[in-house]
């Protein structure tokens, strides 16, 4: 009763202030030109201003500063010879989302790195199967509907023969692609002890932990994005993980009251960890 009040209270406020708007329909995007193993990197962007109300119970999730996140990360990886896959918006819906990851993923030659980045909303809603030890969740925030931690792991228990490099500029995604059994605080850095079955390594930078917030505006973008962004422009032979890890050297510097999450899941190698960036 309390969601339907909400729904009906935002819809006549729409109406009577004379203001209503259809929401872009949901876009399809063109793979065809993605070929199988050519690839040694390539990137799936995806960042949402605004997401679709009818699905979001009126909500349009609003976030300010994700278009300029995603525009970083596509210049960033395009600088380095990384071909992206940028869904936008009402191009970021879940089918396209699974459907351009499938895609780069296949691109890749053996041994490639599946780059994923996200920006925009992470939510916590109620755990459905009983696997998460705070009763949680997580999930980040697409056009049409929330895409679960259980439906990422899932898509990642099929990858074989690849590498993956998550990166989430989003609150309560510290435990986005399963969660952590074990961890200890290094500085800004947590180290994660994983016990999922994945037979692929992933390594996450996480823009906060789970319950927590990650913090941006329409001016730089989010502090974490922008804090990476900033941070491949002035350091070099940046790795993956390891004591010369991007993350580690970019982490320190995001503004004080967010701290963010280093987690490893799978199988992660020290050849992984002092891999040099999209090298």
């Amino acid at each position: 009763m309390k969601r339907l009040l909400t729904s009906l209270t935002i819809a006549a406020a729409v109406l009577l202030s004379g203001c209503a708007t259809t929401p872009p329909a949901e876009q399809t995007v063109d793979l065809s030109s993605w070929s199988t193993n050519s690839l040694d990197a390539a990137c799936v962007a995806v960042g949402l201003t605004k997401l679709n109300p009818s699905y979001w119970d009126g909500w349009d999730g609003d976030c300010p500063g994700a278009d300029l996140d995603v525009d970083y990360w596509e210049v960033y990886c395009k600088n380095k010879g990384v071909p992206v896959i940028k869904l936008f918006n009402a191009e970021a819906t879940q089918t396209n989302v699974v459907a351009a990851g499938v895609a780069a993923a296949k691109a890749l030659r053996p041994g490639g790195v599946l780059i994923l980045y996200y920006s925009g909303h992470g939510i916590q809603q109620p755990d459905r199967d009983g696997d998460e030890e705070d009763h949680k969740d997580e999930a980040l925030c697409l056009y049409d509907g929330p895409f679960l931690d259980d439906t990422i792991h899932s898509l990642f228990q099929r990858a074989r023969g690849i590498r993956i490099w998550m990166i989430t500029d989003c609150c309560t995604s510290g435990t986005i692609a399963r969660g952590a059994v074990q961890r200890k605080v290094v500085s800004q850095i947590r180290l994660a002890a994983r016990t999922s079955a994945l037979e692929v390594p992933v390594i996450l930078y996480a823009g906060c932990d789970d319950g927590k917030v990650s913090y941006g505006n329409a001016t730089l973008g989010g502090q974490f994005t922008f804090t990476l962004y900033t941070t491949d422009a002035t350091e070099e032979g940046l790795t993956y993980g390891g004591t010369n890890s991007y993350f580690s050297k970019a982490a320190p510097y995001v503004p004080e009251g967010q701290v963010p999450v280093y987690a490893e899941f799978g199988p992660v190698t020290d050849e992984f960890r002092n891999t040099e960036v999209t090298k």
